[in-house]
Protein backbone atom coordinates (compact mmCIF):
# COMPACT_ATOMS: atom_id res chain seq x y z
CA UNK A 1 0.00 0.00 0.00
CA UNK A 2 0.97 3.58 -1.17
CA UNK A 3 -0.07 6.72 0.66
CA UNK A 4 0.71 9.75 -1.54
CA UNK A 5 1.13 13.47 -0.60
CA UNK A 6 -2.77 14.25 -1.25
CA UNK A 7 -3.33 10.83 0.95
CA UNK A 8 -4.77 9.07 -2.09
CA UNK A 9 -4.42 5.65 -0.78
CA UNK A 10 -3.19 3.18 -3.48
CA UNK A 11 -2.91 -0.79 -2.92
CA UNK A 12 -0.65 -2.87 -5.98
CA UNK A 13 0.38 -5.91 -5.79
CA UNK A 14 3.49 -4.44 -6.77
CA UNK A 15 5.71 -2.49 -4.60
CA UNK A 16 8.40 -1.30 -6.93
CA UNK A 17 9.51 -1.79 -10.85
CA UNK A 18 12.55 -4.06 -9.20
CA UNK A 19 9.99 -6.00 -7.60
CA UNK A 20 9.77 -7.94 -11.12
CA UNK A 21 13.11 -9.52 -10.24
CA UNK A 22 12.81 -11.95 -7.30
CA UNK A 23 11.58 -15.44 -7.88
CA UNK A 24 7.76 -14.58 -6.59
CA UNK A 25 7.36 -12.52 -9.13
CA UNK A 26 8.39 -15.24 -12.05
CA UNK A 27 4.67 -15.74 -13.67
CA UNK A 28 4.35 -10.97 -13.67
CA UNK A 29 8.56 -11.13 -14.99
CA UNK A 30 7.28 -13.51 -17.78
CA UNK A 31 4.38 -11.74 -18.99
CA UNK A 32 6.22 -7.72 -19.04
CA UNK A 33 8.81 -9.47 -20.87
CA UNK A 34 6.15 -11.09 -23.54
CA UNK A 35 5.18 -7.59 -24.16
CA UNK A 36 7.84 -5.30 -23.73
CA UNK A 37 11.22 -5.40 -26.55
CA UNK A 38 14.22 -5.80 -24.91
CA UNK A 39 16.88 -2.88 -24.90
CA UNK A 40 19.49 -4.67 -22.97
CA UNK A 41 20.22 -8.00 -21.70
CA UNK A 42 19.15 -6.95 -18.33
CA UNK A 43 16.38 -6.92 -17.26
CA UNK A 44 16.65 -4.17 -14.32
CA UNK A 45 17.82 -2.21 -17.32
CA UNK A 46 14.75 -2.87 -19.36
CA UNK A 47 12.59 -2.08 -16.67
CA UNK A 48 14.20 1.22 -16.01
CA UNK A 49 13.85 2.39 -19.64
CA UNK A 50 10.56 1.36 -19.54
CA UNK A 51 9.74 3.31 -16.82
CA UNK A 52 11.24 6.41 -17.70
CA UNK A 53 9.49 6.16 -21.14
CA UNK A 54 6.36 6.40 -19.39
CA UNK A 55 7.25 9.07 -17.27
CA UNK A 56 8.54 10.90 -20.24
CA UNK A 57 5.18 10.87 -21.77
CA UNK A 58 3.11 11.23 -18.76
CA UNK A 59 4.55 14.57 -17.85
CA UNK A 60 4.79 15.64 -21.66
CA UNK A 61 8.45 16.49 -21.85
CA UNK A 62 7.83 16.16 -25.81
CA UNK A 63 12.12 17.29 -25.91
CA UNK A 64 13.21 14.49 -23.70
CA UNK A 65 13.96 11.13 -24.21
CA UNK A 66 15.97 8.20 -23.14
CA UNK A 67 19.41 7.53 -25.16
CA UNK A 68 20.27 4.15 -24.53
CA UNK A 69 22.67 1.11 -26.13
CA UNK A 70 20.48 -1.94 -28.32
CA UNK A 71 20.81 -5.10 -28.43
Amino acid sequence: MIQYNNFEVKTSKLHSVFDLLYKQYTAERFAYEATHSAVSEHLSENLVYDLLLKAIAKLGLSNTDVLCHRL
